[in-house]
């Protein structure tokens, strides 16, 4: 039987593409667990077993589709969940400590709201959204109040700002506080006056990571938001503490933020391993 011909035949309504990609997958599957007149379950397991992450999660959706056209057995829905691949995770732009240091140290030349809107992103890390909503009354020095986005029920953090924090605000606040036109209650507006769109904000932030020389495809706020989370991590903040500051639902939400920088595993195995003295080694080196 000339299974990937025929199963080309049974989805006849895809895209030339996708029937390609559905032939060459059951053409692998055939060559891999033999040509026979009916598959099982087993024959799924053998075959999976030799992939991973998200080409083994097309391979599971794709053989799902094969396998109901044949009408053969396929798992329950539970044995399905549990055995079913998982994607692989998408790559998560992030800042490491020099790179934000960089941006802090690049801020100040593009006026007062950008520099307190980063400053304040390394403080505590922030969406883009959270930053958009800030009003000024939020703000009350050393504390600014942040209503925590996406969270199920209305719920704020107060952090206390450093003092070059406050007196950046206070320097962009001033003028605006004795203009009397100036009644937007926005605590950072565009040019127009009023508050701040997301893309607005995008801009902004790419305009500051390129000066940095950090300005790789996919980084935004949210790649600050991921570097300070890991920066506290790496200074001492549990989890469970970061759930609270950052305004996550579950302490595992930040685990999934916190990245390792290169060679950080390797420098914390040669500091803790119990067997081997790596320090004796490096002097006779």
């Amino acid at each position: 039987m000339n299974w990937p011909q025929r199963f080309e035949s049974q989805v006849s309504g895809l895209s030339p593409h996708t029937k390609d990609r559905y032939r060459q997958l059951v053409g692998k599957f055939v060559e891999v667990v033999g040509n026979k007149e009916a598959y099982d379950v087993s024959d799924l397991s053998k075959f999976l077993a030799r992939y991973s992450g998200s080409y083994a999660r097309f391979c599971f959706y794709g053989l799902k589709t094969f396998y109901e056209l044949n009408n053969w057995p396929w798992w329950d829905p539970r044995e399905a969940k549990r055995v079913r691949p998982r994607a692989s995770l998408p790559h998560r732009p992030f800042l490491k400590a020099d790179e934000l240091r960089k941006v802090l140290a690049v801020a100040p030349k593009f006026g007062d709201m950008t520099c307190a809107m980063v400053r304040v992103c390394c403080i505590k890390p922030t969406r883009r959204e959270e930053l958009r909503r800030l009003n000024r009354e939020a703000y009350r020095r050393p504390n600014l109040t942040i209503e925590i986005a996406r969270s199920r029920t209305p719920r704020t953090v107060t952090i206390t700002l450093d003092p070059t924090t406050c007196n950046i605000l206070d320097s962009y606040l001033l003028p605006r506080e004795l203009n009397p036109k100036d009644r937007e209650p926005a605590l950072f507006i565009s040019s127009r006056g009023t508050r701040l769109s997301l893309p607005e904000l995008s801009v902004i932030i790419k305009k500051v990571f390129r000066a940095a020389g950090v300005d790789e495809k996919g980084r935004g706020w949210h790649s600050l938001r991921r570097g300070t989370t890991t920066a506290l991590h790496n200074a001492g903040m549990s989890e469970r503490e970061l759930q609270d500051y950052g305004g996550w639902l579950t302490p595992t939400m930040p685990h999934i933020y916190i990245q390792l920088e290169p060679g950080e595993v390797d420098r914390k195995a040669r500091r803790i391993n119990p067997l081997i003295d790596f320090e004796e080694e490096e002097e006779s080196e």
